[in-house]
This record gives structure tokens, sequence and C-alpha cells, in this order.
């Protein structure tokens, strides 16, 4: 079947070879069309669609209206006698486009906006997004394209000049989400904040570059001449790290925020927010910075993160660096290097030390003065805060000139701390401000016999003192037992962890009082602590902090056994945990972190991985052998695997065999066998990897665990296949395609049927060998993982290629290297160069073929790359053939122009060479 082409540029119009579509059954069934789009590579849920598309229907309305929706998009994508999910793929839950089926204007708009090509971009850009239609995130739609066209043209387009971006009505598009129209947030002084990060296309909401700063539901008060300053600082060419410094609860974040906000449209590379509250690694500054851009989490995060920027000025704020001031003196200038366009707005509480280092102090907000009339008290800043947050307490409450005095006394007492005011605000429906001063002139006089405190360090923590008198008993036990969590933390570990009574009611009564956040983006409610205020609450937690310590480290043992995407989210609580087991249970140590390496490996935190495991194997040399020794071992080699870092993974692969040797572990023992034999498999030393694996495989008895078979039979299948003993192979991989089907997770069969179409080439079954590869590739669809899903589309490129089906392979290989570009897999990256070579030598473009060929043999010879006799058999046969087509001086010179390439010059001119055999 031919490929569709959607135009949604200018108009809706869908097209293919000898058919034209201008309408569909309404419009609500071309917007839906839309949506999958441009967002092909995402499986959507029906409930989803149904909440985006008919929000005002109940369920079982929707579900219908969606059915009658899918049921018209399958009449016009796939007429008869076409086959069902031949175009649009749909299950009993979730609703997806095949991405091979179907191309838009909008993609070749944004593949021309990569590429910085401007005249090509211009040339697409047809019109506005779905002109007539006014839903909001098609309006934010026309808006992002336009922005993104003017971002890169040196003045503003003609269309731009139309319908500038800034007619958008931003606050019907706050009312619609329940958003003030007013800028707000919480600060470290409001820490009610239950703003969520945006992402994807979210990003474009305001029109403006991209940014994931928090949304912010709280009203911002005074630091106007502040924003004005350093406004002026992060602008100036000669300055790239501006630091605001200032004690905890004065504001520095919510600050950064808002200064963050109001620059966008200064930095086209964005505006990125990277939390590091509780962040103790300064390694993690390049990994949040990662996060913060929505990369994936395989690869260098510097290189990701340079190739995601680029030469575009770029804003980034590093929250709550203080901890890190040793570390980020050594890590910051290689940012500043890595990233010459990208200015770093930092908070601390102290200055990082930095040459060029740019301190900014912040001061409390300014106090009221004593003898103010009641119109001057209405404009101040402090006073404006406490009414704010008391009326979320008690909705009438207000400035008054009964409760002026005593509310400005009170503002001055606080000293104008942002948090201060907030906790002490919070009580408003209960006591007055005169009783709040009372109790705060109380507090102030206890802490400051407690510690010798800086002043504004003492206010906040009085205010906390006597938020917490005010509490019930069984509250404020709770509040402190809280704060044994790191990073936050769920309703469920929170009743498993604590001893006092938790509840989702007590949550939300911690919530009230502002002693606890709250994120209700998630699918399961988070909450954590500012923390100040965790600290002080840690403080509260006295005699019982090892038992709760345990009882948090226990925990952490049992759900790293659970989902990765669980234990993903508790990160800080691991570490916190483990630093306390390796003083009290080293064995339990051990065992934590080997519990992790899934984890680790699935969140592309290989390095991180790899330098907790080193640190707990150096304290405990694992004298005598433990089960918690054998899996950690295990772990730290599986993981230097996955870097391909083999020497190191033999090393910790063989002490692992040691270890299962001395406790008399048979299982464990064959395990390490098939982990020498997958490892030689890698290095090429087939001979080596048939004894181990053939000896782990006979080692255990069947029925065998099916994870083990399939991973031993796939291995096994690869060894014989590289040896050519293709019927052997077939054989295996056959067998491990049959054990994949009792694992829950379809990733395990991939490389089985990977295996099989690789023996079905080499016998000359064609249609055998791409029926496989397409197989494998349905399954890495539903895996999502890159590097397996960009395998999978580069084989079955390879297969479409044979079969002579040069638009079809070379939109799969352009699909390849869209989700390989961010994995930095040096394989992968070969696989794509000599594809891509072979696909433009056989369109007859020669010359386009030998860049990218000779990037891929750099690739080889650089990193140690072992390829396969067949893959041998066909780089030789390319190169033959380029050097009958072209003159040896012409072949040197384009040879030598690809070795030059970058990485990132390497995919764009890989795209730029694909992208016309793919139309035609």
């Amino acid at each position: 079947m031919a490929m569709w082409r959607l135009f949604l540029l200018g108009g809706f119009r869908l097209e293919r070879p000898g058919e034209t579509i201008t309408r569909l059954r309404t419009q609500k069934t071309v917007a839906l069309l839309a949506w999958l789009a441009l967002h092909p590579h995402r499986e959507h849920g029906r409930e989803e669609l149904i909440e985006r598309f008919w929000p005002e229907s109940e369920l079982e309305q929707g579900r219908a209206s969606l059915r009658v929706a899918l049921n018209a998009l399958r009449k016009a994508l796939e007429p008869p006698p076409t086959p069902a999910d031949t175009v649009l793929i749909t299950t009993r839950t979730h609703i997806k486009l095949r991405p091979e089926a179907l191309t838009t204007d909008v993609a070749a708009v944004e593949a021309a906006l990569k590429r910085k090509d401007l005249p090509e971009a211009q040339r697409l850009y047809t019109g506005p997004f779905l002109p007539g239609y006014y839903d909001e995130w098609i309006l934010e739609e026309q808006a992002r394209l336009e922005a993104a066209l003017s971002a890169i043209s040196p003045g503003p387009s003609p269309r731009a000049l139309e319908r500038s971006p800034s007619s958008l009505d931003r606050s019907s598009l706050a009312r619609k989400r329940g958003i003030p129209d007013s800028p707000s947030s919480r600060d470290e002084g409001a820490i009610g904040e239950e703003g969520s990060r945006l992402s994807g296309r979210e990003m474009a909401d305001r029109n403006l570059p991209p940014t994931n700063l928090p949304l912010t539901l709280t009203r911002f008060f005074g630091r106007e001449g502040e924003r004005e300053r350093l406004t002026t600082l992060l602008t100036d060419p000669t300055l790239r790290v501006v630091t605001l410094t200032g004690p905890g609860g004065t504001g520095k974040t919510r600050l950064a925020i808002e200064t963050g906000r109001s620059l966008q449209e200064r930095f086209v590379g964005g505006v990125w927010f990277v939390p590091l509250a509780e962040t103790r690694d300064a390694g993690r500054l390049r990994e949040g910075l990662r996060d913060a851009l929505e990369l994936p989490r395989t690869g260098a995060a510097l290189d990701a993160i340079q190739e995601r920027l680029g030469a575009q000025p770029t804003l980034v704020i590093l929250d709550n660096l203080e901890q890190l001031v040793d570390d980020a003196a050594l890590e910051l200038p290689v940012l500043l290097a890595q990233l010459p366009f990208a200015r770093f707005l930092v908070t601390s509480r102290i200055r990082l030390g930095l040459p060029g280092e740019h301190v900014f102090p912040i001061a409390a907000l300014p106090l009221p003065p004593p003898t103010a009339a009641l119109e001057q008290l209405a404009s101040n800043a402090a006073l404006a805060l406490f009414c704010d947050r008391a009326r979320a307490a008690l909705p009438e409450f207000g400035l008054t000139a009964r409760n002026a005095s005593a509310l400005a006394t009170l503002c001055r007492q606080l000293e104008g701390v942002p948090l201060a005011l907030e906790l002490a605000a919070s009580w408003a429906g209960q006591l007055t401000p005169r009783q709040m001063q009372e109790r705060f002139t109380a507090a102030l006089a206890l802490e400051g016999r407690r510690l010798d405190r800086e002043a504004r360090h003492l206010s906040v923590r009085a205010a906390l003192r006597w938020s917490l008198e005010l509490l019930p008993n069984e509250l404020a036990a709770l509040f402190a037992e809280l704060s044994v969590f790191r990073g936050g933390f769920t309703l469920p570990a929170a009743e498993l962890v604590c001893e006092a009574a938790v509840t989702s009611f007590a949550l939300g009564r911690l919530r009230e009082h502002s002693l606890l956040l709250a994120d209700l983006t998630g699918e399961v409610p988070r909450f954590s602590m500012l923390e100040s205020v965790r600290e002080f609450a840690a403080e509260c937690l006295g005699e019982s902090t090892p038992r709760l310590r345990r009882r948090h480290a226990d925990w952490l043992l049992g759900i790293e056994q659970e989902s990765t995407a669980e234990t993903l989210a508790e990160r800080e609580n691991s570490e916190a945990a483990l630093a306390f087991l390796e003083e009290e249970s080293p064995d339990d140590a051990l065992r934590l972190v080997a519990q992790s390496v899934r984890r680790w490996f699935h969140a592309g935190l290989l390095d991180s991985g790899i330098v907790l495991l080193e640190r707990v194997l150096t304290h405990f040399p694992g004298d005598p052998p433990s089960l918690s020794m054998r899996l950690a071992l295990s772990g730290l080699a599986s993981l230097y695997f996955y870097k391909g870092h083999m020497p190191q993974a033999r090393h910790y692969f063989e002490r692992c065999a040691a270890v299962a040797e001395l406790l008399g572990d048979q299982a464990a023992l064959g395990e390490a066998q098939r982990n020498l034999g997958t490892l030689a498999v890698a290095e090429g030393d087939y001979a080596a990897a048939k004894t181990a694996l053939g000896g782990a495989l006979q080692s255990l008895v069947p029925p065998r665990p099916p994870l083990i078979e399939v991973l031993l039979r796939t291995n096994l299948g690869i060894t014989h296949y590289a040896l050519g003993e293709l019927l052997e192979a077939r054989e295996h991989f056959t067998a491990g395609v049959a054990a994949s089907e009792g694992l829950p997770e379809v990733r395990w069969a991939v490389n089985s049927w990977h295996g099989l179409g690789a023996v079905a080439t080499e016998l000359g079954e064609r249609a055998e060998s791409e029926r496989c590869h397409r197989q494998a590739l349905a399954l890495s669809q539903q895996t999502g993982e890159p590097l397996m899903l960009g395998d999978s589309l580069s084989l079955v490129a390879t297969c479409c290629m044979e079969s002579g089906a040069i638009a079809e392979a070379a939109r799969f290989l352009l699909e390849a290297a869209e989700v390989l570009l961010p994995c930095h897999a040096h394989d992968m990256d070969r696989r794509l160069g000599d594809e891509a070579a072979r696909l433009l030598l056989r369109n007859n473009q020669p010359e386009e073929a030998v860049p990218l060929l000779s990037f891929a043999q750099q690739l080889i010879d650089q990193h140690q790359i072992h390829l396969f006799e067949a893959a041998h058999r066909d780089r030789e046969k390319v190169r033959q053939q380029l050097e009958a087509c072209l003159a040896p001086a012409r072949l040197l010179q384009l040879g030598e122009a690809g070795k030059a390439l970058t990485r990132a010059e390497f995919f764009a001119l890989l795209t730029a060479t694909l992208q016309p055999l793919s139309v035609a």
C-alpha cells in the first residue's frame, strides 16, 4: 500500500498516488488524526484521547464518540481491500498510527528547521496549522511552528506577522487549565507548590522557546528591582554565571523561576530548570540537565546536551547548588566550555567561587514601616504575600484598619522572609494576627536559646516551631518521621516506613500548613519537603532516627525488586538508604546496589551505577563470600558490559564465578558461564563462546527458567551463525522464540527473531527474512527502547532495499536515525552509515554514499567494533563498486570529508541525502 501524505499547514488534505481526501466526517475526526500524526511513535490510551477530544462527555458516551471517529478514519485510510491495522493500529486500550504508513508536512518543516534550512522550511510552510480550528492545542501548535520559524529567521516571517504568537489569549488558556491569570509560583518560602513541569509540545504553551520551568499556582510579589538587575546581568555577553545567594527561605528559587520566565524570548535555545536540592554528586549536573531537556538516558549526557542545544543562546537554572559547591567548581567550567552559548543562573546559600562568577545576594522582602498608613501597607510586598497566602486558609482574610497594626508588626517579626511569612499565614483560619505574634515571640525566644543561628534562619525555624506546636501530637510525630525520606515519597511508602498513623487526610493537613509539597501530576500523588523544612523535621525525630532509617532501608530493599518505573522515582531515597546500610549492614548494602542494576540500565545511568557498586565492593572485599556479593559482582560486570568495557566486564564476571563456586551454587555458576559466553560473543571469540554457552545450557536441567533459556539460545544462535553453522543457528533461534512466549516482556524475543531473519538471508530466503525482521520490529515498537527499536528499523530497511523498495527503505532508515540520534551507540551509528551508503549506491548516488561509508569505517577503527562475516562481505562489495564508479582522487577526497564529520554532521548529512529518496 502506498504511503499517505497528510497536509495540515494551510488546511487539511490527505493524499496518496491516485487519491486525494479533503474532508473527513467531522472537524473532531480531522483533529484526532492530526494529533495521532504529530505523535507517530506514541501509543495513545483510549481514555486519554476521550479526555482530550470529548472532555464534557460521560465516559461511555466518550467511548462511543471515539469509536465512531476511529471507524471514519479507518474507512478513509484503509479502504478495501487494505487489511486492518495497515495504517491505524487499534487495541482494546490503545490507538496509534503506523509511522511508516503516513508522513506529514509538519514533520518535513521540523526536519528542515533542525537542519537550519530556512528556505526549505519556508517553502514547506504553506500556512498556519489547521486554520479554522480552535482547540487549545491546535492554537498552541500554530504558535509553536511560527515561533520555530521566527527563531532561525533574520526577521519575522510574513505569516508570523499575519498572526503574531502574542495574539493568543493566554488568560483563556490559563483559565481552562485552572491556573490564575497572574504569574505565580511558590518559591523556597512557598511550600505548598503543586506545580508540574511541562514536556514535549506542551512546552510551547506560551508560544516562546521551549522550557521546563515549573508551572506556578500562587502569586508573586515584589522583587521588581531584583528582576530588572538580573535581566541586565543575564543578557550581558561578558557574564556566564550569576549566583543568587541568600539564606534558606528568602525566595531564591522563585525569583530565579520568574526571571527565567521573563527572559524566554531572549533565549531561543530555551530556559531549563534543574532541581538539585537532593543531589550530593556533582556528576548529576549533567544528568539533571539531560533530564530537563527530556533527552533519553542513553549515551554520554554531555554529548546529548551539546547536540540538543547546539549554538542557540540558552539559560540554565541550577537550583539549590549549595551542597555541591566544591564539586561544582570543577564541573561547571566543563559545562561552560562545552556549552559556549549557555548562561547559568545558580541559586545557592553560598557563592561557588568560580572565576567570572557574579554573586547576586538577595534580601528578604521590604518590611512595612511602623507608622505607615493603610494605603501604604496595602502596597507592601511582604504584607501582600502574607494576605494572599492567608486567604488559602481563610478566604475572607484581608488587610483592614483593625488588623493592620498587628499584621505589620508580625511581618516585621518574620523579617520579610517568604518562607516564614507563608508558614505563619497558613494558620489564619485558627489564629488572629495578634495571637500569631504571641506564638511567634515565644518560639523565637526558644530557638534563640537553643541555637546560635543567623537571624533570618531563626525567623524560619521559629515559624516552623510554633507551627509544629499547634499540630496535634500524632500529626507532629508524622511530620518528624517523614523527614527520613529523600527526594519525595508516596502515601503507600509512608504507610510502610512511618510508625505514626499515615492517612491521606493527615498528609493533606500537613500540606494545608505549608509543611509538605505535593506533586499531583503523575499517576500516583507524590509528596516532599523543602530541604530547610526537612532538616528541621529531622531534628525533631530524636532517638527514633536509627529505627526509622532501618525501616526506610527495608522498604527500599523490598521495592527494588519491583517495577523499574517505580524505583526510578526513588533514586535519592535509594542512595540515602545505601549510605545508612554501608555503616549498619554491609551485606544489605551490597544487596541494595545489586538489585538496582536493571534500574540504572533502563535509566541510562550506567556511570552512576558503576561508581556506587565499586564504592561498596571496595569496602567489602568478600570474605566470607555471600549471595549479595555475587549479585553485586554480576551487576557491576553487566554495567561494564553494557558500556562496552569488555576487560572490566570479564574481570568482574570471573570474580562472580569464583564466588559462586565457593558458595557451591551450581545455578549461579551456570549463570556466570553464560555471561562469560555472552562476553565472548561480543568480543568475536566464537570458539570460546560455543564452549561456555554450550556448557551453561547442559548444566541447567530442563525445564529451564524461560528467561535463561531465551538468553542462552539467542547467544548460541549468534555463535553458530558467526561460525557459518546456519541450521544449528536456526534451531537455537527458534527455541529462543518459543521460550520467550512464557515471558511477560516481549523484548526478550526480539534478538531471536532478528537471528532467524539473518539466517534466512544467508540461505537466500528473502521473504522469510523480511517476515522475521518485521516481526522483531513489531515487538521493538511495543518496548519503546530506543536502541532496540533503532536496530530493528535499520534491519527492516535492509530487507526493503534488497527487495527494491528504495523509498520504503529510506523511510525506515530516517526513522532509525531519529530514534538513535540521542543514543550515542557506536555500532548502531556504524550500521546506519553502512546501510545508507548501500542504499545510495543502489540509487546511483556514489558520491553521496562515500562520506557516510567513510564515517562508519572510522567508527569501526576507533572503537574496534566487531563485525559478522556477512557485514564484512557487504562492506567490501560496496567498496569495490565505489572504486569502479569514482576516480581514485575523488574517492579519497570524499572519504576524507566523511572522516572529518562530527556525529551531528553525520546525522544531518544522512537525513539530507535520504529525505528525497523517502518521498520518491
